[in-house]
């Protein structure tokens, strides 16, 4: 009795020891796919922030070309003014 005792606390305990090292393994694999997960976060980020930047200086400029044509049309003004 004390033999299959034995041997029933071995199958248990490499059994158990089994479940740990797949809960482990199952861990270690999650842990890689969240680094994963989060350097394409990141990698998304930094491009929707360069994305924002051009788009500010192409406003920027648009807006340049806006004040520079409002200016020309308002010099325009003065000079048909004048010569009237």
């Amino acid at each position: 009795m004390s033999t299959v005792l034995i041997v029933a606390i071995v199958v248990a305990a490499v059994i158990v020891l089994a479940l740990i090292v797949r809960a482990m393994t199952a861990r270690r694999r999650l842990a890689g796919v969240e680094r994963e997960a989060i350097g394409e976060d990141v990698e998304f980020e930094r491009d929707q922030a360069a994305d924002r930047r051009v788009e500010a200086e192409v406003a920027a400029e648009r807006a340049e070309r806006k004040r520079v044509e409002a200016e020309l049309h308002e010099s325009r003004a003065r000079e048909r003014e004048h010569q009237l």
